[in-house]
């Protein structure tokens, strides 16, 4: 029945579903290690976050209010997307939720480029069953999605799971021959980690 499933068009929602899952586990674990407060796993994400309150304020590519210009964000684009949080009323701690909605975002989506890259990269070949591609790239997706360290890459955070993100758009609309899309995917990942 699954695999009847996965052949059909249920693979991308069975990859969101199991993204939501996952996702899910994280947060419930997150939550009962740190006593209900969400916390960031990596101090860099803090820099990151200050930034953002920092561009929220008015004070962008400053680290504290007054202080000069600074480069000290490894990212010229995550701090905005931050920074949309923080206006939004997510201060303090509260701002690890943007992240993590940014984060598990960025790996459902990653997931679902994986199965469709894989999808694109097998129907080349000269397959006769189309179930057998779809089941090649569904578990691409999900050998992906299941991977503890590719997990806290995308929920820890920083801009890594977005980045790769990026990567991944740029490298499938390359591969169906789509220059202005691929073009765009580049310079975002650019202004993600230059």
């Amino acid at each position: 029945m699954l695999k009847k499933y996965i052949a059909g068009r249920g693979a991308n929602v069975l990859i969101i579903a199991i993204g939501l899952i996952l996702i899910g586990l994280y947060i419930v674990t997150l939550l009962l290690t740190t006593s209900g407060r969400p916390i960031s796993p990596l101090d860099d994400a803090y820099i990151h976050f200050q930034y953002a309150k920092q561009i929220a304020e008015g004070e962008p590519w400053r680290y504290n209010s007054g202080d000069p210009l600074s480069t000290g964000a490894t990212s010229l684009l995550y701090p905005f997307l931050l920074a949309i949080g923080y206006t939004a009323g997510f201060h303090a701690d509260q701002i690890v939720w943007i992240a993590l909605l940014i984060g598990g975002f960025s790996l459902i989506l990653s997931a679902l480029l994986i199965y469709w890259i894989t999808l694109q990269l097998v129907e080349h070949k000269e397959l006769d069953e189309v179930s057998w591609m779809r089941l090649t790239a569904f578990t691409a997706a999900l050998l992906f999605l299941l991977n503890g360290a590719i997990q806290w890459t995308y929920l820890n955070g920083m801009e890594s799971g977005l980045f790769t993100l990026f990567l991944l758009a740029t490298f499938y609309m390359g591969l169906k021959e789509k220059l202005w899309p691929l073009a765009l995917f580049l310079i975002l990942s650019s202004l993600l980690r230059p």
